[in-house]
């Protein structure tokens, strides 16, 4: 068991210090967020990915070619030209550590950057960690849940271990996002134990897993019932594990279906603050996702917690770094 602990501290003070950290560096976050201006990007810098997750929302586009890095970053500093109110970068893929040149470079053009991995790759830190920088690993379901779900392209990947070596290697901080579905809903509360007294991540956010539009909707009442369950079992893991579960107790309960309308769909926070590109910079509508998933059944973490405390604590972690 690891004895050194990294769990955010939630206090005022904590939060407001934190926020006050990212605020200096992004006076006009506030104005422009307020305005429904864009303030983030999601960025893909490789379509490459050794997994194959079941619940992927762009399994198909993994073999295509990914632009140079030069081509990346030029075309990059033309976008933050066009949206002069994003300092916020989430990377995403692809696997968007096989392109750790790519990061290096692309990163120090954001006050604040998270980067969304599977674990399968090592963080070449070069003795120190990277700045301003928070890494979520995605962790979905224990050992033998998570290896079924993602699939690895080698079957003698343990994706599993290799995400916990990754973390632990890493100065960096991580964090882990794990997507819920009925494979690992069994999972969680043993994994977030597992997850806490074997590695040095700070915390955990949930999602639920979004269907695509041309899934069924005939099992709506199975759903329905499922994510409230999911959502008791959020809220016990709270008041369990208090800020290791970053999402607030009203952030969780977004999730619930009694909720969709009025967070997800046309009301989603996140369509019009944040832009989307592919690795080529085809802008991705409505999100990161893309057209072919169902807003309607949206089960996304971030945009259940992206007007809470917890948003901007984990965000402004990140500036700090």
């Amino acid at each position: 068991m690891l004895t050194e602990r990294r769990d955010i501290d939630y206090s005022f003070l904590a939060v407001a210090k934190s926020t006050a950290a990212f605020l200096k560096r992004n006076p006009l976050y506030p104005v422009y967020a307020l305005a429904g201006q864009p303030v983030a990007f999601s960025l893909e810098p490789t379509y490459a990915c050794p997994l194959n997750c079941e619940f992927c929302y762009e399994p198909d586009k993994t073999g295509e070619k990914d632009p140079s890095k030069e081509d990346f970053l030029t075309e990059l500093d033309q976008k933050k030209i066009e949206y002069p109110g994003v300092d916020f970068a989430v990377w995403v893929g692809g696997e968007p550590t096989l392109k750790q040149d790519v990061l290096k470079e692309g990163i120090k053009r954001f006050g604040v950057n998270w980067i969304v991995t599977n674990g399968t790759r090592p963080i070449e830190e070069e003795g120190e960690a990277w700045p301003r920088i928070a890494f979520f690993v995605s962790v979905h379901g224990l050992e033998e849940a998570h290896n079924a779900i993602v699939r690895p392209t080698n079957p003698n990947l343990n994706a599993y271990r290799k995400a916990m070596k990754t973390v632990n290697d890493a100065k960096t901080p991580f964090y882990v996002h794990t997507v819920i579905t009925e494979d690992n809903f069994e999972d969680i509360e043993h994994l977030v134990r597992e997850w806490r007294e074997e590695t040095r991540v700070k915390g955990f956010m949930f999602s639920c897993a979004t269907p695509t539009i041309v899934m069924p909707r005939t099992n709506e009442v199975d759903r329905i019932q499922k994510r409230e369950e999911i959502v008791k079992k959020l809220l016990q893991l709270k008041k369990t594990h208090g800020g290791f579960v970053l999402m607030t107790d009203n952030d969780i309960k977004n999730l619930l279906p009694s909720r969709q309308e009025k967070v997800f769909g046309r009301n989603c926070r996140l369509k019009n603050i944040v832009v989307s590109f592919d690795p080529k910079f085809n802008e991705k509508r409505p999100c990161v996702m893309g057209a072919s998933m169902d807003c309607g059944r949206c089960g996304c973490g971030l945009n259940a917690m992206s007007t809470g405390l917890a948003g901007m604590k984990t965000m402004s972690v990140s500036a700090k770094s």
